[in-house]
């Protein structure tokens, strides 16, 4: 039975009144038993097991101080959206991914684990891989004494939030602390004080073998 505010009525009688009243607490248990913790006896009860929300909506119509939290159909897909009490909405996802906002615009959250090694046959690699929303690059060779890497990041590279080292082997990450920054709309990857091949010397302390591992965190247009 679904939940009707109306019954028992003024006039039912009392003798048969009991079963309608049963019948919309049942009602009432499992529509708030939903998204909260609503059983009988719970020491939780009322508190919220998740939220979800129905189909989405175009817009709520807010009244002064208020502040919405809805789904809106975007492209297709339904996006968690904010909106304040003047209207101005805040799209939170995107296509399965969080959106960050830089300015006016739309921006994707990228955390990337860049390792740089050296192999066995003296040649240098970096490999990058995705950790969340991230690109990805399975290897590449460093040539020469470059002093740079520019990845090619999905979309243009809008900032770099902040570099981490999380791992070396051989390797004395204060001597050559990594470091990323915003060059032509992609991500410059390097190390600060050495070209990025000869920071992974061939030989003696820090020869073959020797990688350093550091995380990437930037914003993307897409």
């Amino acid at each position: 039975m679904a939940f009707d505010k109306t019954k028992p009525a003024g006039t039912t009688p009392l003798k048969t009144s009991d079963d309608q009243i049963r019948a919309n607490n049942e009602a009432l248990e499992t529509a708030i038993g939903q998204d909260h913790d609503f059983a009988t006896g719970s020491t939780q009860t009322g508190k919220h097991k998740q939220v979800i929300f129905k189909a989405p909506i175009t817009k709520p119509s807010l009244a002064a101080d208020e502040g919405a939290l809805f789904t809106k159909t975007v492209s297709t897909k339904s996006e968690l959206v904010y909106e304040d009490e003047d209207g101005d909405e805040v799209q939170l996802t995107s296509g399965g991914k969080v959106n960050a906002v830089v300015g006016s615009a739309l921006a994707v959250l990228r955390i990337i684990k860049v390792t740089m090694c050296q192999a066995i046959n003296r040649n240098h690699y970096i490999n990058i891989a995705s950790i969340y929303n991230g690109d990805t690059l399975s290897s590449t060779e460093i040539n020469g004494s470059a002093t740079y890497y520019d990845f090619n990041v999905t979309g243009n590279c809008l900032g770099v939030l902040g570099v981490f080292i999380t791992e070396s082997s051989q390797f004395a990450p204060e001597d050559y602390m990594p470091t990323a920054e915003v060059n032509s709309n992609n991500l410059r990857i390097s190390l600060q004080g050495a070209s990025m091949d000869t920071a992974l010397p061939e030989n003696g302390p820090g020869g073959i073998g020797s990688t350093v591992t550091f995380t990437i965190s930037y914003l993307t247009s897409a």
